[in-house]
């Protein structure tokens, strides 16, 4: 799974749909850490089916916190068939980085 962040509390999700036959749909999981609260589509996990293309935006995050974002795909009858990789995003304002000069 590929994170990005965009301003105004939204995450962009992207990710490859693993080739497995039984495959439903997908299950997008958080977890949260600094004081971080439930997103605006709800609690963990969010059951977003078999979007086409896989991409997913999750809103309402709680800036300046921790969130580790993940995938569960699932089969007919609900049940897991594994778990993505864990993948960190911090929603924060935009960030300028300066490189450090020196005055010769």
């Amino acid at each position: 799974m590929v994170p990005s962040y965009r301003r105004g509390g939204t995450a962009y999700l992207e990710w490859h749909k693993p080739l497995h036959q039984d495959l439903v749909g997908h299950r997008v999981c958080y977890s949260y850490e600094t004081g971080g609260a439930e997103v605006d589509q709800g609690a963990s996990p969010i059951d977003v089916s078999n979007p086409d293309p896989p991409t997913y935006q999750v809103t309402g995050l709680t800036m300046y916190s921790l969130y580790d974002f993940w995938l569960e795909p699932y089969d007919g009858n609900g049940d897991p068939l594994g778990e993505s990789n864990r993948v960190p995003l911090m929603a924060t304002d935009i960030l300028l980085h300066l490189p450090l000069a020196s005055a010769g």
